[in-house]
């Protein structure tokens, strides 16, 4: 196959024959997404990914994806640095399947698991983690990778009908971001995305509760998904934004202690004489 997704170069499909001595070496190494400005998400990846990545739903009239903004340049990912590796906490789950990648047959009823063999970590010298045994048998290694793709396919699939759902209730529209990078001289960059309505428009109750009902998931995570959108996009473009403040907790009141004598007041009811009591008085 030639470069058909992001930075998939040459995805071959695995097999015994052409991969029985092959091993795979990963790491820390995010080079080879270094010229991406944005990968797909899935929505189960909203409540991690929102926190670093501002999120946009980016696609065509008939059908959209979520995907996280890696850089407002062209081909520039801000979140790697010169030696490759990754800034943020959160590595989205896109980037973490490389260098493997399922394939569709032509028909659609069928995945292929495939490996990307230009990626730098493929040899055939014992590096890394090989993909089959000496007896042609897959390894726990290839078995753990097939089980990461199929879970994530399944959360792919399940965000692409979130999507769909959002297109049915008109919960989407177009917004037009523009970015002047620090020195940058010219026209600024200019990226025009679907995003969710913005919260200037509130969701209509029954839509709510079709979108929950429509995807089986929480009105928490739905809220989540809803504020993740509108996430301020200072990081793509070379401004670092303010780190958040939790919000101001106010402390709980002490109770008030009784007034208490003030010391000199106290010593005079000190000395004060205790009246006499008639039994202690004498009759002359």
């Amino acid at each position: 196959m030639t470069k058909q997704v992001m930075f998939y170069e040459e995805a071959t499909p695995i097999s015994k024959e052409r991969h029985a001595d092959m091993s795979v070496r990963t790491g820390t190494d995010f080079s080879f997404a270094r010229n991406v400005n944005s990968v797909p998400v899935t929505a189960v990846e909203f409540p991690l990914a929102a926190a670093e990545y501002a999120i946009v739903f980016a696609g065509t009239e008939e059908a959209v994806m979520p995907a996280v903004v890696l850089g407002a340049m062209q081909d520039r990912n801000c979140f790697v640095d010169e030696s490759g590796n990754w800034k943020a906490k959160f590595v989205p789950a896109f980037v973490r399947r490389y260098p493997f990648v399922f394939a569709g047959s032509d028909n659609g009823d069928r995945l292929t698991l495939c490996i990307d063999e230009a990626f730098a970590g493929c040899n055939r010298e014992g590096r890394g983690e090989r993909l089959f045994d000496a007896d042609g048998e897959r390894t726990q290694y290839l078995n753990g990778v097939l089980r990461f793709q199929q879970e994530f396919q399944a959360h792919f699939n399940a965000t692409r009908a979130f999507c769909r759902k959002l297109k049915d209730l008109d919960l989407l529209e177009p917004v037009q971001a523009r970015f002047t990078t620090p020195g940058a001289t010219g026209t600024p960059w200019v990226e025009s995305r679907p995003s969710i309505a913005e919260s200037s428009r509130p969701w209509p109750m029954t839509s709510w509760r079709r979108l929950s009902e429509a995807t089986n998931w929480s009105w928490p995570t739905c809220t989540c998904i809803h504020c993740a959108i509108w996430r301020a996009w200072r990081e793509v473009s070379g401004n670092k934004p303010k780190p958040l403040r939790p919000p101001a907790t106010k402390r709980p009141r002490t109770p008030t202690r009784p007034n208490r004598l003030i010391p000199n007041r106290q010593k005079r009811m000190q000395n004060r004489k205790k009246p006499q009591r008639l039994s202690d008085t004498s009759i002359p």
